[in-house]
C-alpha cells in the first residue's frame, strides 16, 4: 500500500481500478433507455429527463399498466410506450391513493391511536406492495412485451 502525504493509503488495486474506469469512460454510450415509472409526484418529475434525453437522441421506452391514472400514452411523441395489462383496475389505484392521503391528513397518531394507526398504515402497505407485485408479474409473464424490450 502507498501512503499520500495527508495519510490516506491507497492499495495498488484501487489505482488500478481506478485506471480501468477511466481507460473505459471514453466508450460507454446508452442508445436506448428503459423507464418504468409509477404514478403520482415521481412521473411529473421524470418527465423532464425523458425530454432531455429525447434531446440528445436517445431511444425512450416508458413501461406503463394499464391502471395507470396520470400517465397516459400518446402515440403522436418521441418516447415510446409499452402499455402492459394489470388484473387490478384504476379503481384499486384511486382507492389507494385516496386511502393513503386520507390516513396521513386525518388520521394523525396520538398517544392513544398510535398503534391503530399503523395499523392501518400497515395494511395499505401490503395493499401497495401487492399492486406493485402484479405490476411486476404483469411484465415479467407478458413474453411478448419481454421480446420487444
Amino acid at each position: 500500500m502507498a501512503s499520500t502525504t495527508t495519510g490516506i493509503r491507497v492499495s495498488k488495486k484501487h489505482i488500478q481500478f481506478l485506471a480501468l474506469q477511466l481507460t473505459l469512460l471514453g466508450t460507454v454510450f446508452c442508445g436506448n433507455v428503459l423507464i418504468w415509472p409509477s404514478d403520482g409526484s415521481h412521473w411529473l418529475n421524470i418527465k423532464i429527463v425523458i425530454q432531455e434525453l429525447i434531446r440528445r437522441e436517445h431511444n425512450v421506452t416508458i413501461l406503463v399498466s394499464n391502471a395507470s391514472l396520470i400517465i397516459t400514452p400518446h402515440g403522436e411523441t418521441a418516447e415510446k410506450f409499452e402499455v402492459f395489462p394489470v388484473p387490478l383496475g384504476k379503481k384499486y389505484i384511486d382507492s389507494l391513493i385516496k386511502d393513503m392521503v386520507n390516513l396521513w391528513l386525518y388520521n394523525k397518531p396520538t398517544a392513544l391511536t398510535f398503534w391503530k394507526f399503523y395499523k392501518e398504515l400497515g395494511k395499505l402497505a401490503s395493499k401497495l406492495n401487492e399492486g406493485n407485485r402484479l405490476a411486476c408479474d404483469g411484465v415479467l409473464a407478458n413474453q411478448d412485451l419481454m421480446s420487444r424490450l
